[in-house]
């Protein structure tokens, strides 16, 4: 199979690219680098040409919600036109679990325009159009905690929000990605009954702040500093504060925090 994998040169697009050719399968890396632009749409029809799925692993780190929305209602508009001119018949956008919440996303625009990144898909898909559109909603990653604590810092001490979450492997998303490209279906069950709609979390479930101290207990610094005190604000809103980006339903994956803190000692 012939999967093309949007944003290929990013932190995930480049575990996703890896795991489809880790599945078998032939890999198209997709990205600015390699003359592909998914938001001007330059490059991305010849890209597709031959392809039998696309993973859309494209991000923008923005707080601008207006920004974000742009970017990405574009960028998946312009995937799903150059698809079906292609002949692809699936399309997999990467999200986050519990962004497409209005209690969730209304305090930080990059949620906001998350949201609109897997609406535009998903109201673009139904029935029998083609490309099919897949959805995968995922819990924050093991790597999280520690991008977070190096964010907001002053000398020892860091602030971060107020979160529940529930960090998951990076590896096992992009294999999850490659699975619902390959075969439409990922073992596990699908959010709010939505069979488009796929999401995983990991088995541990607590705080952002609890999460970063584990990692600053284990291996003596996080995020590249050395923190003494980790501080809590609710700057992403009640409803995240109270685990509102932790799916209810969907995949359960079985590698712990503490196995990649396992890792970092290595």
């Amino acid at each position: 199979m012939r999967i093309a994998v949007l944003g290929a040169t990013g932190s995930m697009g480049s575990r996703v690219a890896e795991a489809v050719r880790r599945q078998g399968h032939e890999c198209v890396a997709a990205s600015r680098s390699s003359g592909v632009d998914a938001y001007t749409g330059d490059g991305l029809r010849e890209a597709l040409d031959g392809v039998d799925a696309v993973i859309d692993c494209m991000d923008l780190m923005t707080t601008n919600a207006e920004k974000g929305r742009d970017f990405f209602r574009q960028v998946a508009g312009n995937v799903l036109d150059a698809a079906r001119l292609a002949g692809v018949r699936r399309v997999v956008c990467l999200s986050i679990a519990g962004v497409a919440d209005g209690e969730v996303n209304k305090r930080f625009g990059y949620y906001q325009a998350k949201a609109e990144h897997e609406r535009t898909y998903l109201e673009a898909a139904g029935g029998d159009a083609v490309p099919e559109v897949r959805v995968l909603r995922s819990a924050q990653w093991f790597g999280f905690p520690a991008q977070m604590a190096g964010q907001l810092t002053a000398g020892p001490i860091a602030l971060v929000p107020t979160m529940v979450t529930a960090p998951v492997s990076e590896d096992r998303v992009a294999e999850l990605l490659v699975e619902l490209a390959a075969s439409g279906a990922a073992a596990g069950a699908s959010d709010g009954g939505d069979e488009r709609i796929v999401s995983v979390r990991g088995p541990e479930i607590g705080k952002l702040r609890d999460f970063i101290r584990r990692e600053q207990d284990a291996v003596g610094e996080v995020g590249g500093k050395k923190l003494r005190f980790v501080l809590e604000a609710p700057l992403f809103g009640r409803a995240v504060a109270h685990g509102g980006l932790v799916p209810d339903e969907g995949l359960v994956d079985q590698a712990t925090f503490g196995s990649y803190l396992d890792t970092l000692r290595e």
